[in-house]
């Protein structure tokens, strides 16, 4: 028995990757649902955002530039170098506070601790706060949490206890110098 089963997917923003579907189609429609639903998983990529890298591209790149070595261009500058993971050589916001509030609605995820790799992950406090990319889940890489200039892989836990950061949320990758 073969099924034709329409399934509406809405998102605020964000987009669903598809993996491969099921070898066999299952017995029942809802088995069907079920197994196509499991077999999607959720990027930071969404349409619409024309940044220089993927979500996938830029947390490579932010891989790639791990250090411990304290990099002037990285000390202070989480918001800077988030534009770089991403291919631009500034973000067009003035701190990282002023990025997230400049980010337009339909691509922020408030207060959303599943976070998707790539995405950028934003918190609040002190006068600038701050910017990170994420690896998935929970985990970061983030300029300066284990010393001034540093890029290193962390958590939203480390940056909320270590710095008392607020985390706001994450978003997918919107910058104000593309827009």
């Amino acid at each position: 028995m073969k099924l034709k089963l329409t399934i509406p997917v809405a998102m605020a923003a964000g987009t669903f990757a598809f993996s491969a579907l099921p070898a066999t189609t299952p017995a029942t429609p809802a088995a069907y649902a079920a197994s196509v639903v499991a077999a999607m998983t959720l990027s930071c990529n969404a349409p619409g955002l024309d940044d220089g890298r993927s979500c996938e591209g830029a947390l490579a790149w932010a891989r790639q530039h791990v250090s411990t070595a304290g990099n002037p261009d990285y000390r202070n500058r989480c918001d800077h170098v988030m534009a770089l993971a991403y291919g631009f050589d500034h973000s067009g916001s003035a701190d990282a506070i002023a990025h997230w509030r400049a980010v337009p609605d339909r691509y922020k995820h408030a207060d959303d601790r599943d976070v998707p790799g790539g995405a950028l992950v934003f918190f609040s406090g002190g006068s600038h706060g701050h910017v990170a990319i994420s690896t998935g889940g929970q985990g970061i890489i983030s300029t300066d949490i284990h010393g001034p200039g540093t890029f290193t892989p962390s958590s939203i836990d480390e940056i909320t206890g270590k710095w008392g950061q607020h985390y706001l949320g994450w978003a997918n990758p919107w910058f104000e110098i593309n827009h």
